[in-house]
């Protein structure tokens, strides 16, 4: 899967990807802009490592007062990665002298959801796909389903930065190469991030902490 991201706060203006879809090892890193050397450096060492990995050992590097790095930044662009991979793997192949576009879109999530869900999207675990779903009944809508566990404040933290993360997943999906058919299928792509709340009294219930859908109209 190849992928471009867009640093924030960096002297690096852009950061190109390419990630094994399945073993999500990384199998090029290339930094358009910042200090050749630190970068080539960069991209060498993470070659051939786990995206999960190289997260663990870049996010949060600073670069002297500022908060964030080109290291950090390789992370947070990998992150967005594997929280995307579920969504290009079955979304890669379309064509079929048996099925429709749509039919394979919905084989595909099924089959996907039985072989590797649930999978865990964060490194710690802490968000986690359920399932995806899409049906052949003309909606053209393909449905995530997380689960994420937090507190009440870390609920309220996720909302408080909504439109971040919402600017964050659509920059993905208009970056992504993987998605163009998708996106010619004019497909409606829904997340959900929902939380197990235990109350108490009454048995464990589910509450929606974010959702995002993206249509034809919002992506390029």
């Amino acid at each position: 899967m190849k992928y471009e991201y867009e640093p924030q706060g960096t002297c690096s203006k852009r950061i190109i990807l390419d990630v094994d879809d399945e073993t999500h090892v990384v199998n090029s890193v290339e930094f358009v802009g910042g200090c050749p050397g630190n970068t080539i450096g960069v991209s060498s060492l993470v070659r051939g490592q786990k995206a999960e990995d190289v997260i663990k050992k870049l996010e949060g590097i600073p670069c002297g007062m500022k908060r964030t790095s080109c290291p950090d930044q390789l992370a947070q662009a990998l992150k967005k990665m594997v929280l995307a991979s579920c969504a290009l793997v079955f979304m890669t192949c379309f064509t079929s002298c048996q099925e429709s576009k749509t039919e394979r879109l919905e084989r595909e999530a099924r089959e996907l959801t039985e072989k590797n869900c649930p999978q865990r999207i964060t490194p710690d675990g802490s968000v986690i796909l359920d399932s995806i779903v899409y049906h052949n009944d003309g909606s053209n809508e393909i449905k995530y389903f997380y689960t994420v566990n937090t507190d009440d404040e870390g609920a309220l933290a996720l909302q408080l930065q909504k439109k971040e993360l919402e600017r964050q997943l659509l920059s993905g999906v208009n970056n992504s190469i993987d998605l163009r058919h998708v996106k010619e299928m004019g497909v409606t792509i829904v997340h959900y991030y929902n939380r197990t709340v235990t109350d108490s009294v009454g048995p464990p219930r589910t509450e929606n902490i974010l959702t995002f859908q993206f249509t034809k109209n919002d992506y390029q």
